[in-house]
């Protein structure tokens, strides 16, 4: 087990204990996953409280494939052994996230399954918002106004994830008593320029990944920092509000690239000062 996977383990510990919680919540996110996740959880003994986030949403036949919700028990040696070995394999792609909550494990699937439905254009659109991605966690949720933004971190004192540079990250929730949570309505509402920054998250990501782009490429050191720096490229492609066709917007955040990046591929490294 490498060193940051053990430390973050180790924390989650450390946060449960210090809540009187005698389990750890993971949410993994299993779209594109070549892992036999589901038959690994249902093989442990005692076997864990799993729940598919999907089931009873629109995206229902896609149940098996997308994030699920895994109760284990803090003192159960088995259940923390496999997440050691499936962090220590996966890790570097950022597939967990950890609710640290008191809810019982129903109420918060359920809390949980709510947040992963959205719509917009007053409810003329619908689809999926993805906190249970890892990648796009923070950004998500931040996006988010009141009254969602409480009622989406009702359940949770904290959320904990490491990302793809192996750094701890946590954000703090607003927690209340399952009993006392608001009623949650059909979903999520967006207005356009949440939508507009979701997607210029998503669009991030996929640009790294499609153009293979590396951080110390643009004079970053982290694949965090160059996702973010990306991602203000995309907002300001967005800003062109149709003007650019998708030929035109993937050569724009070139051009927003090269002008806005300490440096740039194919471009000589700026000159030592003496």
């Amino acid at each position: 087990m490498s060193m940051y996977v053990k430390d973050w383990l180790n924390h989650l510990h450390a946060r449960a204990m210090g809540k009187g919680l005698g389990h750890v919540d993971v949410l993994i996110n299993a779209t594109g996953l070549e892992y036999p996740l589901l038959p690994e959880l249902r093989a442990l003994q005692p076997a864990p409280l799993i729940a598919l986030l999907f089931e009873g949403t629109p995206e229902h036949a896609l149940a098996q494939q997308g994030p699920v919700l895994v109760r284990l028990t803090r003192l159960e040696a088995d259940h923390f052994e496999w997440l050691d070995q499936f962090l220590s394999r996966l890790h570097r792609e950022a597939r967990v996230i950890s609710p640290l909550s008191d809810w019982p494990f129903e109420a918060l699937a359920k809390h949980l399954r709510w947040c992963s439905q959205a719509q917009w254009d007053r409810g003329a659109s619908h689809g999926l918002f993805c906190y249970y991605d890892a990648r796009l966690f923070q950004g998500s949720v931040q996006a988010l106004a009141a009254p969602y933004s409480t009622r989406f971190h009702a359940a949770a004192f904290s959320w904990c994830w490491l990302d793809r540079s192996g750094t701890s990250r946590e954000l703090a929730g607003r927690h209340c008593r399952h009993t006392e949570a608001p009623d949650s309505p059909s979903a999520l509402v967006l207005n356009e320029e949440q939508v507009t920054w979701l997607r210029a998250r998503g669009a991030a990501e996929r640009w790294c990944c499609d153009h293979d782009i590396k951080p110390y490429q643009y004079g970053l050191n982290r694949h965090e920092d160059l996702i973010q720096h990306v991602f203000h490229g995309q907002l300001a492609a967005s800003r062109e509000r149709g003007k650019l066709n998708d030929a035109q917007r993937d050569e724009f955040i070139r051009q927003w690239l090269a002008q806005n990046s300490p440096c740039y591929p194919g471009q000589p490294s700026p000159e030592r000062k003496s």
